[in-house]
């Protein structure tokens, strides 16, 4: 059976559930309130891990506990428990310089100053590691820590909901397609060119 993990990164505590900064984690909500298809679910300090088992596939979504900026710790930790290595996981965190309504694939680079990416990149050793980036920006003349932390206009509310969906649509159609197919196909649509 061949493992796969989608890790949406976020802060936990009901004062950060709906801000920009927790994206991932509406992500991996997103895909579990869709498909309700959990088997197993894993409530640990570090992390939240729920399970779905699909075809010949172990499929793993996790929100780290321990606040983004040490979102490596939880990933570094669930690799080493599941047998993950690096090429057997997708991060998805939000990107400030993306604009709302729009999501980014990427099979590997730098964090781009997203902390949680960053660490991550840090505790796994390698930039090789494939990520799905959420549009959150443009950033307005808040500082950064503020802007992250600040929820959504009601203007952003609807392109925010159809990059969820996207998100979604992309996390599926990975599981019986490789990660190129699937930055060709998702990689360039936006909210705005698709309600046009």
């Amino acid at each position: 059976m061949k493992k796969k993990a989608f890790f949406g990164l976020g802060n936990p505590g009901p004062q950060y559930r709906s801000t920009r900064h927790n994206a991932g984690f509406m992500s991996i909500d997103s895909y579990i309130e869709k498909y309700n298809n959990v088997i197993k679910s894993e409530n640990k300090k570090n992390y939240m891990l729920d399970q779905i088992n699909r075809d010949d596939d172990r499929l793993l979504l996790v929100k780290p506990m321990t606040f983004m900026n040490l979102s490596g710790k939880a990933v570094r930790q669930v690799c080493e428990k599941k047998g993950l290595e690096a090429g057997d996981i997708v991060v998805i965190y939000d990107d400030v310089s993306l604009p709302t309504g729009k999501i980014r694939l990427r099979d590997r680079g730098s964090a781009g100053g997203q902390k949680g990416m960053r660490s991550i990149i840090e505790s796994m050793g390698t930039d090789l590691i494939k990520r799905i980036k959420i549009g959150i920006g443009p950033k307005d003349d808040r500082d950064l820590r503020n802007f992250v932390l600040s929820g959504f206009t009601k203007d952003e509310q609807e392109p925010f909901e159809w990059t969820l969906n996207q998100v979604v649509e992309a996390m599926t159609f990975l599981l019986d397609n490789d990660f190129k197919e699937t930055m060709n196909r998702f990689n360039g649509s936006s909210w705005e060119a698709d309600s046009d």
